[in-house]
């Protein structure tokens, strides 16, 4: 699992939800974050989410968050979209992805990279598309866990508390860090450590 920023980068789609819940028009994140955050019913069932993997490290912090949940039992089932620019061949249509987000009203997103040459000729980028689309402005960023948050956001909230003890106890421990908190651990590694560190409860 990534460190701290990586997390941020691996889900930056729920920067407020990345969506709008079509039925009544609730936010996770808007410009008055705390006002207007409503937590949805706890789910009966499992809780279907976007996954987006993108590009670069994206699809690898992707894999981590999916390890740790699976690990933790969490009632989250996936639809995973591969979503790009910089492979546009292989690329699902951007209006399928979007309507995957608005459907389910939860996405995980990886990384999108934005090629130096446009290969539609437009001058908005997938990423530019999205926020427009969906009406995200919200940037989130000294956050220790966004999955925690999403977790709390379906009300999931056992899952929550317990993934974030879990990664607090590797940062305090200080044994597991990756380059950007000063060690040389990997994604791997950090994935690993907060998995082991979810079978202590306090």
């Amino acid at each position: 699992m990534a460190s701290l920023r990586n997390l941020k980068k691996a889900v930056s789609l729920l920067n407020k939800n990345y969506t709008k819940n079509v039925s009544n028009k609730n936010y996770l994140f808007t410009s008055s974050v705390s006002e207007q955050y409503q937590p949805q019913p706890k789910p009966e069932n499992k809780v279907k989410c976007t996954l987006i993997p993108g590009d670069g490290v994206g699809p690898e912090l992707c894999f981590a968050v999916r390890q740790v949940f699976d690990s933790m039992g969490v009632p989250l089932d996936f639809e995973e979209l591969f979503l790009s620019e910089v492979n546009p061949k292989i690329s699902v249509p951007f209006d399928l992805v979007l309507d995957s987000i608005k459907r389910n009203g939860i996405a995980l997103k990886g990384i999108l990279s934005t090629p130096f040459n446009s290969t539609s000729g437009e001058l908005e980028t997938l990423n530019m598309k999205i926020r427009k689309q969906l009406d995200l402005f919200a940037n989130v960023v000294h956050i220790k866990s966004m999955e925690a948050r999403m977790l709390k956001h379906v009300n999931l909230c056992d899952h929550s508390k317990r993934l974030q003890k879990s990664i607090q106890r590797v940062i305090k421990e200080g044994k597991v860090k990756t380059r950007d908190i000063g060690g040389y651990a990997t994604t791997t590694d950090f994935t690993k450590a907060v998995i082991m560190n979810l079978e202590y409860e306090d």
